[in-house]
């Protein structure tokens, strides 16, 4: 069952499908910002933030990973076939995201003052966060009900809910921000948070499970597995985010306030709209690989499917976004931050490589290596901070863009050492071959469009697009028949 899974044509329809959802998430978050930008105006829009990142921030630590380690527990079982042991995963993961669900609470209201004071400086918010607790209980429980459609495989009620529940969000929000405008901002995030759970546990009850009845031992067997592995994947998060955090005050020490805003601005561009791909790949990915583990060869045939269709999917992208790179800096944001093109453009070659990195990094993960884990995670959060702080040092944000591409190339090449030591790993001939095109064709048009004059850059630029957009479609339609599914939209 997990090897028709991995098929390229179910990989392809899964990555479309949360791609799709991806993109109205997007949209739906566009929207809400343009619209609390104009109700509650830029004071506002910085209260709704800070009280929001707080509570995620908290939520990241008393979470403790669940969102990945739990789909892998549940994908086990699922894929075991064993309905006992399938409902005993998912009795245990119900119990736990409760528990962990009331930790948040607990934490977030006896410690609103602190929260107000660190987030805001004073503690005028403290009300405001007793009140936004219940937030934590919500966000919790929604966790447990998206990993157990995950871990089942149910993408369609997942996709499903998702849409609804933030499309709901968003009208229901906004008569709030227009009525109490600043006052609406805290009931605003209590009933999208509501609204979300609602529409997740619902779509949950469409997996056929039994409550079992467990004693403690059994339930701290259990759940020791997944809050282990989940406390690990927290703290490694947490170590990128730290790493982001680190270069943002470095390089407002070093640099500018200016210079931290036009840093953020060439990484949300990477981080919202390429790395897109990978989060919407990563919804199916994990479930599978998790539950493959245990058989070497399928694993591996796995992640090398898995990259393939990741760099043919990436490759066109990656060459518009390097060719047209100032053109889509005027569209998100201003003719201010130009000068970041080349950082950007450095950028979409380090995505490439992050690509790959990010395939072979889910095989740790499924395996439930925590030591291995979190040693890689210290090792990539030392190595980028060093280069990036060298590289900003010797040529400014320019020099952070080459520091990434030299990042994820020493990252690609630690991760990939140990798995094929490790699990054994070897890149089969088409996975090499994809890679090395993917590889070549972004670094011709890196150099096309930073030794071409402007005119050059465009006519060269174009013809790789067009290069880049063939190659990727030839590569997709060996794997899952384009023409097939084409003809079968006609119809």
């Amino acid at each position: 069952m997990a090897d028709k899974r991995s098929s390229y044509g179910n990989i392809l329809k899964a990555t479309a499908l949360f791609g799709g959802v991806r993109v109205f998430q997007i949209i739906i978050h566009i929207i809400r910002a343009k619209v609390v930008a104009m109700l509650i105006g830029p004071a506002g829009m910085g209260i709704h933030n800070l009280l929001k990142s707080t509570l995620d921030t908290v939520n990241h630590v008393t979470g403790c990973g669940l969102q990945t380690s739990a789909v892998r527990d549940i994908a086990k079982a699922h894929d075991g076939g064993d309905q006992e042991r399938i409902d005993v995963v998912i009795t245990s993961l119900r119990l736990i995201v409760w528990l962990t669900g009331l930790i948040g609470v607990l934490v977030v209201f006896f410690g609103s003052a602190p929260l107000s004071y660190f987030a805001f400086g004073n503690y005028e918010y403290s009300t405001a966060f007793k009140y936004l607790s219940i937030i934590m209980f919500a966000t919790q429980l929604n966790t447990g009900q998206v990993a157990l459609l995950q871990g089942t495989f149910h993408y369609k009620y997942l996709a499903k809910s998702s849409l609804i529940g933030n499309f709901l969000s968003l009208l229901l929000t906004i008569p709030l921000y227009y009525y109490l405008r600043e006052k609406g901002i805290v009931p605003a995030l209590i009933i999208a948070s509501l609204i979300t759970l609602y529409y997740s546990w619902n779509a949950s009850r469409k997996v056929t499970f039994h409550y079992v009845k467990l004693p403690f031992s059994k339930l701290f067997l259990e759940g020791k597995g997944m809050l282990t592995l989940g406390l690990v994947l927290a703290i490694g998060s947490l170590i990128g985010n730290l790493s982001s955090y680190l270069m943002n005050i470095f390089i407002s020490h070093s640099g500018s306030i200016s210079d931290v805003g036009l840093y953020t601005a060439g990484t949300t561009i990477a981080n919202s709209y390429i790395f897109l791909v990978m989060s919407s790949m990563s919804t199916d990915y994990v479930p599978r690989l998790s539950a493959l583990n245990g058989n070497i060869e399928a694993q591996n045939e796995a992640i090398n499917k898995q990259t393939e269709l990741l760099a043919i999917i990436l490759l066109p992208l990656l060459v518009f976004f390097i060719v047209f790179s100032k053109e889509m800096i005027l569209l998100l944001y201003s003719s201010e931050f130009i000068v970041i093109s080349t950082m950007l453009e450095l950028f979409m070659v380090g995505m490439l490589f992050q690509a790959f990195t990010w395939c072979l990094s889910y095989a740790v993960v499924a395996r439930g290596d925590k030591k291995l884990f979190l040693l890689t995670e210290i090792y990539n959060f030392s190595i980028s901070i060093l280069l990036k702080v060298v590289g900003f040092y010797i040529a400014g944000l320019d020099g952070i863009g080459v520091a990434f591409i030299v990042d994820y190339i020493f990252e690609l090449l630690l991760i990939f050492i140990v798995c094929h030591r490790k699990y054994q790993f070897r890149l089969s001939p088409d996975c090499q071959i994809v890679i090395f095109y993917s590889v070549v064709i972004c670094t011709i048009t890196l150099v096309s469009v930073y030794v071409l004059s402007s005119y050059w850059r465009y006519v060269i630029g174009i013809v790789l697009l067009l290069l880049a957009c063939v190659y990727s479609i030839k590569e997709l339609n060996k794997r899952v028949n384009l023409k097939a599914i084409i003809s079968k939209f006609r119809k």
